[in-house]
């Protein structure tokens, strides 16, 4: 029997809003069912996604989520200041940087980014930002309901050509979604340029190509009265998507589940894209495995057995000088296993030295009457430090200062992270920050962005 194709279950929210796509993009018709409503006056999110999820009774894929309370930005920051800045602190600078231009407090939010071309001495980030409520949410109402979530995204971007594409030939098409706008620029190859714009859409329309196609959104009944109003007036009716109109909006569905069908976590996106974590084994399948390995456990040792009693009758009348060179090459390893073990113990002592003075700098960089260290914690490889402040920005100098100590010992900085505190009487922040051996830890992204202190010589634009 064939094997079922790959189903991919989209939920695209928006202000006014929401619909459910079920798409499986290797079948000759992919669309399964499109189902689409009213978004729920509630301020409760996990209410808002499980009722666009509840639109349609398909058996659902993985769930990718779209939504338009995610926010896009364009950054060029100047790349002399990034180059001390330790990879895993990348997330907390980039949100920092984009609050201003998107209105979300980096404290509240996660993100996700790719790095597009260079522009001179700056380096290029698109940038998208979730509050981190949304993404909260969507993980535990999936992680109850046992099915896969994909990750979450903005729906602006589409990285490929609604239609037809023609042979060797750019196109571009010009998207609006409420406050954001972005353009896309491609070719029949699908290599795909992107812009974010602040400017009115009349504006980004009159610099566009003469044949770019206009996108609007769903609910958005407003823009045709918009652009009507000024000189440019509205683009060639044969020029404009709606996705108002069902048939657009399952071909616009059709096209993202492709793209989203080859994305795994730890692989480049073309698109920013909050990608969920692969979701652990089952308890079951855990409890198999752990018996399977036991099984082939089992089998070596018993053939290693069989192997050595038939091996044992010519070993008595064995000639006694390969015997004692037998004897010697053994002895010979008994001593080359004591030398080894003598060095993992002086190695283990280096490691308990670095961790005292990982801690000796925690106290040193903590004398501060604004932080409260809570708790230390010291590894052979790692050291977790916990704390309280009323100073927001303080964790973040705290892991810059720090990683700067403790860079003499081989250790940096590999996770930071910092929430309001909800049991404090005064406005105070929780942080937690890992720092350890490179060597033998691997980069930690962070789950909630930090406040980071921005540069003086910081350039944010929004094309």
């Amino acid at each position: 029997m064939a094997a079922r194709p790959r189903r991919i279950t989209l939920l695209l929210i928006t202000g006014s809003v929401i619909a459910r796509a079920d798409v499986e993009p290797a079948s000759a018709e992919p669309l399964r069912r499109l189902a689409q409503g009213q978004r729920p006056p509630v301020d409760d999110i996990e209410a808002v996604i499980d009722t666009t999820f509840a639109l349609s009774d398909e058996p659902p894929g993985t769930v990718w989520i779209l939504c338009t309370d995610a926010a896009q930005a364009r950054l060029e920051i100047q790349r002399t200041t990034l180059e001390s800045l330790p990879v895993a602190l990348l997330p907390n600078r980039l949100a920092q940087e984009c609050e201003p231009l998107t209105g979300l407090p980096a404290l509240d939010t996660v993100v996700a980014w790719r790095e597009l071309a260079p522009q001179g001495i700056d380096r290029v980030f698109w940038v998208a930002q979730a509050p981190s409520a949304w993404w909260t949410a969507a993980q535990k109402l999936f992680t109850r309901r046992r099915l896969r979530l994909g990750g979450m995204l903005h729906p602006a971007g589409l990285p490929a050509q609604l239609g037809r594409p023609a042979s060797g030939v750019e196109w571009q098409r010009i998207e609006s979604w409420g406050p954001t706008t972005l353009t896309v620029t491609g070719d029949a190859v699908g290599i795909a340029r992107f812009a974010v714009s602040a400017q009115p859409l009349a504006q980004v329309l009159r610099e566009a190509h003469p044949d770019a196609t206009l996108l609007i959104g769903p609910g958005q009944t407003d823009v045709s009265v918009e652009l009507s109003s000024t000189e440019a007036g509205l683009p060639p009716a044969e020029l404009i998507q709606r996705l108002d109109d069902p048939e657009r909006l399952g071909a616009w569905c059709v096209a993202w589940a492709v793209i989203l069908a080859g994305v795994a976590p730890g692989t480049a996106t073309p698109v920013p894209i909050l990608v969920a974590p692969p979701r652990p084994l089952a308890l079951g399948a855990q409890l198999a495995l752990a018996l399977a390995l036991w099984l082939v456990a089992a089998g070596l040792c018993w053939g290693h057995w069989q192997w050595s009693s038939r091996a044992a009758a010519p070993a008595q009348t064995a000639d006694p000088v390969a015997e004692q060179k037998k004897l010697d090459e053994r002895l010979a390893g008994v001593q080359a296993a004591i030398a080894a073990g003598e060095k993992a113990e002086l190695e283990r002592r280096g490691r308990r030295h670095r961790g005292a003075l990982a801690m000796r700098a925690v106290g040193a960089l903590t004398d501060d009457a604004t932080t409260v260290v809570t708790a230390i914690q010291v590894d052979a490889d790692r050291l977790s430090v916990a704390g309280v402040t009323v100073d927001a920005q303080a964790p973040s100098v705290l892991a810059e200062r720090l990683d700067g100590q403790l860079v003499t010992v081989g250790w940096r900085m590999q996770d930071l992270q910092v929430h309001r505190s909800a049991d404090s009487a005064v406005e105070a922040w929780d942080f937690s920050l890992i720092a350890g051996d490179p060597a033998s830890a691997g980069a930690r992204g962070a789950t909630k962005p930090a406040a980071i202190k921005p540069a003086a010589n910081r350039r944010a634009t929004s094309p």
